[in-house]
């Protein structure tokens, strides 16, 4: 087989033999089709990046802060971390807003790096002091607006300090649930006795003698009275209170998952109970939690704030003012870090990388049944498909992108150089729902045009000027060609000015996509395939738009089934940890046997799936997480054991639980004996700086999650193949 041949692991092979009635269209439309968010694309003309906050306002130790960092110049967005130093303990620095909030555990004077970076890479620091002003001393509690303050202690005799009530208000109740609560006094001689001297209490209520105020209300409303406590010696004192019953129960707290936490806060907490409401607020002793969500009736999940060692009770409250506390619930302890905090991405960017190709204009194989194909890429859970800029009068190739588009999943779309600029620029108004970015023509060095160089270049300024130059379409980006043999890069290199990112289709020839190349100088490796690209187009961030395996054995190139189900996860894993922004697997469905590029689907032609839809529908299913945008964070860990093959991933899901991604990358088959290799294990031992419950989510061998609860500590073991594990760690 020629060098190309092996290089694309068969991508001339896959287009030999397409049928003679898309001739024409296959010759530039082969493959199919991706997208990018346009807003994280290269701009050009901005001025210089500069941090322009000069300092920052002093804090109060156990108050809340609030401080925003200002930049100018650049191409927003904008990502803020704290480079060096030590921000003082319970601030928090937002990733994309520059906003420090929070509130400082400890008084002292903190100085602390920050730097912010644009979206074209640029960056700029500035060191800031910040002076923490030791805590306020508490005042005495002012009795609430409705209730007057307490009269004066009658005389007592002997050295008894003046009788005084001490409860500043009362606690809401529920219609028809039991409600107690007790009146508390100092001073005076004990024993005291209770009584109401005005006003009314709710209807099935009743002031004990003793001070307990208990029974089960019965009527909704708020309520005003006064009580009156007298000690043996006959002093007494006033107060007045006002008692709120509301309609709805109260809520009640059973579980709380885990109970320890880092002083540093962070830790995602699990509580559990009944009567939870939207709206709900948490409490860790007095500090109020970020990030609480009301995820039912029966639980909330809330993010520890920073507090200083020791243990404290979580008060859960609802709209109404119910309120329901867990006593000596949570202990925060002080962190034993294992060594550097491990910076995560987030796990939905992760899943948002992932792409497929599809053919939705071929009416005549799989894809004619758009129900099935719709279906399955949405149960895929996939967001960006890749296919042809056709023009045609076929309407319902319209439709079905559109259709796609409002389901979700965006299309990016291959030119041809036959094509007028007029079109680019009017296309996006035919798939207004579906379109996202614009390719260029597929594979044209081997379009058989002897001066395809410059055809494909002169092609690209056209397009560029027109797409650019248009400001209803300038803000869809512009994927670069794909091209087939290395030579061809640095023929196309004076495009760069004409695309916004470059492209490639690194196919690896059956091999694990792991594989260090099978050539000199890392022949076909992912490494190798990026050197092409950066060479030819410098500093353009990089799409891979079509890659993948063939199961058809009449393919040289082929592999089973059940290995490609192994290296189809690890595609993505490779290329993200490798900084490919998306990538595209070749294809969605098999178009049918006899046909040249038969066997490359994730289902079989009848849709039926194979190991490799069901793994990558496994592993994005578990990691989908979309939302607003989010301060994504680090976790201190370390991983001992395991072999020099061992690959991981850090991921982190915006209720704060992490996920580490685990496989050993190495080939399972033999492309040489068609012969399946052995893969060594590994026994990883992660080692966290706190205590965390860890669950692991492993693929088997057909593609589905095995789920497996270890329990909660601080030290785990766990085995590692080359099929993927994801341990799952809730702190």
């Amino acid at each position: 087989m020629s060098e190309r041949i092996v290089w694309c692991a068969g991508v001339a092979a896959k287009r030999a033999g397409v049928w003679a009635a898309l001739a024409l269209l296959a010759a530039s439309l082969t493959g199919c089709t991706g997208m990018v968010d346009p807003n994280k694309l290269p701009k050009s003309g901005a001025s210089s990046l500069q941090i322009t906050t000069t300092s920052l306002p002093a804090a109060v130790a156990q108050s809340g802060y609030s401080a925003k960092l200002n930049v100018s110049g650049g191409v927003a967005p904008y990502i803020w971390i704290t480079s060096g130093g030590k921000m003082p303990m319970g601030l928090t620095l937002n990733l994309p807003t520059g906003a420090i909030v929070g509130t400082p555990v400890q008084a002292g004077s903190y100085t602390f790096t920050t730097t912010v970076k644009d979206s074209q890479g640029a960056a700029t620091s500035t060191t800031f002091s910040m002076v923490v002003a030791a805590a306020k001393p508490n005042t005495p509690a002012s009795n609430p607006p409705s209730t007057p303050p307490s009269t004066p202690a009658s005389p007592t005799t002997g050295n008894a300090t003046p009788l005084q009530i001490t409860t500043p208000a009362l606690p809401v109740g529920a219609v028809k649930s039991n409600y107690s609560t007790t009146l508390s006094v100092t001073g005076g001689v004990p024993p005291y006795t209770w009584s109401k001297t005005a006003g009314s209490l709710p209807s099935g209520v009743t002031l004990g003698a003793n001070g307990t105020v208990t029974g089960t209300p019965t009527v909704a409303g708020s309520y005003s009275f006064t009580t009156q406590v007298q000690d043996s010696q006959a002093a007494t004192a006033s107060t007045g209170f006002s008692m709120n019953v509301s309609t709805g129960p109260a809520p009640t707290i059973s579980g709380v998952a885990p109970s320890k936490g880092s002083t540093n806060g962070g830790t995602a907490v699990v509580i559990t109970g009944t009567n939870f409401q939207s709206g709900a607020t948490v409490k860790f002793g007095t500090v109020v939690a970020s990030g609480v969500s009301v995820t039912s009736a029966a639980q909330i999940q809330a993010i520890a704030p920073a507090q200083p060692t020791g243990t404290v009770n979580i008060t859960v409250t609802a709209g109404d003012g119910q309120a329901a506390t867990a006593k000596g619930a949570f202990t925060f302890v002080a962190a034993a870090p294992t060594g550097p905090l491990q910076q995560a991405d987030g796990a939905d960017a992760f899943v948002d990388s992932v792409g497929v190709n599809v053919h939705l204009h071929y009416d005549n194989s799989p894809y004619a049944n758009f129900a099935a194909v719709e279906k399955s890429l949405q149960d895929l859970g996939v967001r960006h498909i890749r296919d042809g800029l056709v023009d045609t009068a076929w309407t319902a190739y319209y439709d079905r992108l559109n259709e796609l588009g409002r389901a979700g999943i965006k299309s990016t779309l291959i030119t041809t150089t036959t094509q007028s600029t007029a079109l680019f620029t009017a296309y996006p108004s035919r798939v207004p729902d579906s379109f996202e970015a614009y390719e260029a023509p597929n594979e044209y060095d081997l379009s058989g045009d002897p001066n395809w160089a410059t055809t494909l270049a002169n092609f690209l300024g056209a397009m560029h000027s027109a797409i650019k130059g248009n400001s209803g379409v300038s803000r869809f980006p512009i994927l670069g060609p794909s091209l087939t043999q290395p030579g061809s890069y640095t023929k196309v290199s004076s495009s760069a000015k004409s695309i916004d990112n470059a492209n490639l289709h690194d196919y690896f020839g059956g091999r694990n996509p792991g594989t260090t190349g099978w050539g000199a100088g890392g022949y076909g490796s992912i490494a190798w395939n990026l050197a092409l690209t950066s060479g030819a187009f410098p500093g353009k961030p990089v799409f891979t738009t079509e890659t993948g395996y063939v199961n058809d054995t009449s393919n040289s190139q082929a592999v089973p089934e059940n290995v490609s189900g192994r290296y189809v996860p690890r595609i993505f894993l490779e290329q993200w940890l490798r900084g490919i922004q998306r990538t595209f697997i070749y294809e969605l469905v098999d178009i049918g046997a006899g046909k040249s590029d038969n066997g490359y689907g994730l289902l079989h032609s009848n849709f039926t799936p194979k190991p490799a839809y069901n793994a990558l529908k496994s592993m994005l299913g578990l990691l989908a997480d979309k939302g607003p945008s989010f301060q994504v964070g680090g976790l201190d860990y370390k991983l001992s054991g395991g072999n020099p093959d061992l690959q991981h991933l850090l991921l982190q899901k915006r209720d704060g639980r992490f996920f580490l991604v685990l496989w050993v990358e190495e080939p399972c088959y033999d492309m040489n004996t068609k012969k399946a290799l052995p893969v060594s294990t590994a026994n990883v031992t992660i080692t966290l700086g706190q205590p965390a419950r860890i669950t692991t989510h492993s693929l088997d061998d057909s593609g589905n999650i095995q789920t497996t609860a270890l329990g909660t500590g601080t030290t785990q073991t766990v085995e590692v193949s080359d099929l993927v594990a994801i341990v799952e760690i809730s702190q």
